[in-house]
């Protein structure tokens, strides 16, 4: 079954995908830096769509299909906006914008499987159009397709790629599982968020610091993002998971 090419929803500017009031960048300094990473969400967008063809038709239409669907593209964002510690959007900024963006991609599928949701930003969730065997496969060559990117950037992004990677996994894993016997389930849902959610959005801040030769006494900073979630990343846990079962609820357009 081919579904039909869904519509991007993602807004251009800075101000409107963060939900902010244009009033928030007042001064020409912040007009600047906006505009920059207005730019440069620009360049990644269009990397996405790149990065993410393949020759083979069955890959190609899978891979693209939540890429197209929309998504808030705040990890990315992220990584622009640290980098402006630095030198600002430099080449190897985007690429390794586009790498963590194709990794939060590729765990969209894998966990629309584990999670049997139905609907992912809108649309069909991939399982529910080609199946489990053709979504967990495409979020493989997802996860692929972003190491040959960071690989790109030499050992340290590897090494970034690789420590990321490890924590998303052991936070699913953890989510799957459950809190151990005597384990505290808040101590350990707030694990989850750290490693399942907060682990990639550090990586995004850090990207940007590394990648811009920004002083990287700035990378302390997304140790905040790791350990207090709720305070720092504002996660609210969906109310299925903290009654303890889950419901067949579709993703929201954005994530």
């Amino acid at each position: 079954m081919k579904p039909s090419s869904p519509v991007a929803r993602r807004g251009s500017a800075l101000a409107a995908n963060l939900g902010l009031s244009e009033r928030v960048f007042a001064s020409s300094a912040d007009r600047a830096m906006a505009r920059a990473i207005d730019d440069g969400i620009e360049r990644v967008e269009a990397g996405l769509l790149r990065e993410v063809s393949f020759a083979d038709s069955i890959a190609d239409v899978s891979t693209r299909y939540l890429l197209e669907a929309g998504g808030k593209r705040v990890r990315p964002m992220l990584t622009l906006l640290t980098a402006q510690l630095g030198a600002g959007v430099t080449d190897d900024v985007v690429t390794a914008a586009e790498a963590i963006e194709i990794t939060h991609l590729g765990s969209l599928y894998h966990d629309d499987v584990m999670d049997d949701s139905e609907r992912r930003r809108g649309v069909p969730s991939a399982q529910t159009v080609w199946g489990n065997s053709v979504a967990i496969l495409t979020g493989d060559l997802l996860f692929a397709r972003a190491s040959q990117l960071m690989a790109s950037l030499g050992e340290r992004a590897i090494r970034m790629q690789a420590d990321t990677f490890e924590r998303l996994v052991l936070g699913q894993l953890h989510e799957t599982v459950g809190p151990t016997n005597g384990e505290d389930p808040i101590a350990h849902y707030i694990q989850v968020l750290a490693d399942k959610t907060g682990s990639l959005i550090a990586a995004a801040a850090q990207s940007g610091v590394v990648f811009s030769g920004a002083d990287p006494a700035f990378e302390h900073g997304q140790i905040l993002g790791l350990r207090r979630p709720y305070r720092y990343l504002h996660c609210r846990p969906p109310r299925s998971d903290t009654e303890g079962h889950r419901q067949n609820q579709g993703q929201l357009r954005g994530e």
